[in-house]
């Protein structure tokens, strides 16, 4: 007889069709995370259910009570295993949902699990709060509120340890990457570049001191794309070379490594590297007229690839990441490239 409170293919599997179609299909992907069994699911995947709950139920349809009930599911099935990812968006729920009370004891929590001040952990929550809702504010209410949001954080991230300072890089990230799906015609609006700019730089500053190379490589992508959305084409460049070295200290890392990497020889060559990982050959893009300027979001998608693509001439990979993810083998080496002239 199976244990019931083992993890089943099937809520697993569902899961991960909802993720991988709930920016193309909110509706079907909706409709999936609704029935996804969270007590059949892996405890390594609960995390990931609870990102798409604040970002599908809350952010594409706005139903934060619907959100925070399944959230409050996830919370009580992870009991003592529960993470700061999930008290996270837990939090960040029930403060969009007007649950103070709730909103007050998973914030408590979050410090609590991420060894980190009370009052750091009521800023991320914040942030993050309006990271979710910039979508449904004009440009100048989207940027304000940002820096509204922002406005503690540097004074805070200057107090000793760097408890929730990675959440705060994922946080600013996809701010910064919101900001940068917007209309182009929003990028004029004062207040929304300031945000722009602040939050790359607060990704940046975050994930330099306390994140992975991973997460450094995608903060310099974040700084390079929002420099040159808002015109600093010699700063964008700066940062775009800064991430190649990144991406080329981790292939030579990964050339040296005793096990082969898995990336096929397509997509190696279409970030500029060999077929082999032995060594790297000169890369030979193709120059987009300067005159014309780059603008990209930088949330890898499909909206970002036909943006780039529409605006530069220059083609990229078609198959893109989540922009929690950034291996080395997407879009990244290919634009960091044009950038960096």
């Amino acid at each position: 007889m199976s244990d019931p409170h083992l993890p089943t293919t099937d809520a697993d599997a569902l899961l991960a069709q909802a993720d991988a179609l709930h920016d193309d299909d909110p509706p079907r992907a909706l409709e999936m995370l609704r029935i996804v069994d969270i007590a059949a699911l892996a405890p390594a995947r609960l995390g990931r259910l609870s990102f798409l709950l604040d970002h599908v139920i809350g952010e594409k349809f706005g139903l934060w009570e619907e959100a925070t009930a399944r959230l409050r599911a996830i919370v009580a099935c992870a009991g003592a295993d529960v993470t700061p990812l999930i008290l996270r968006h837990a939090a960040i729920a029930a403060q969009l949902a007007g649950d103070a009370a709730l909103t007050r004891d998973w914030t408590q929590a979050l410090a609590a699990s991420a060894d980190a001040p009370l009052n750091k952990a009521r800023a991320l929550v914040a942030l993050g709060a309006v990271q979710f809702c910039t979508n449904r504010l004009s440009a100048g209410a989207a940027g304000r509120q940002a820096l509204q949001a922002m406005a503690p954080v540097l004074e805070l991230l200057d107090a000793p340890g760097n408890g929730l300072d990675t959440a705060f890089g994922a946080v600013a990230n996809n701010l910064a990457s919101d900001l940068l799906e917007r209309p182009l015609d929003d990028l004029a609006q004062a207040d929304l570049r300031e945000a722009l700019a602040r939050a790359a730089a607060l990704a940046q500053r975050c994930w330099d001191g306390a994140g992975t190379w991973l997460n450094r490589e995608r903060a310099r992508y974040l700084s390079a794309m929002a420099a040159n959305a808002l015109g600093r084409g010699d700063a964008g460049a700066a940062h775009a070379r800064a991430g190649l070295a990144l991406l080329d200290e981790s292939m030579s890392t990964t050339a040296s490594a005793s096990t082969a990497p898995s990336w096929s020889s397509s997509s190696r060559r279409a970030c500029g590297w060999p077929a082999s990982p032995a060594a790297p050959t000169p890369w030979r893009a193709r120059r987009a007229s300067a005159s014309r300027g780059w603008t990209v979001g930088c949330r890898i998608g499909t909206r970002a690839t036909r943006r780039w693509r529409r605006i530069t001439g220059v083609d990229v990979l078609a198959r893109s990441p989540p922009r929690a993810a950034c291996p080395p083998d997407n879009n990244h080496a290919v634009i960091l490239r044009e950038v960096a002239g």
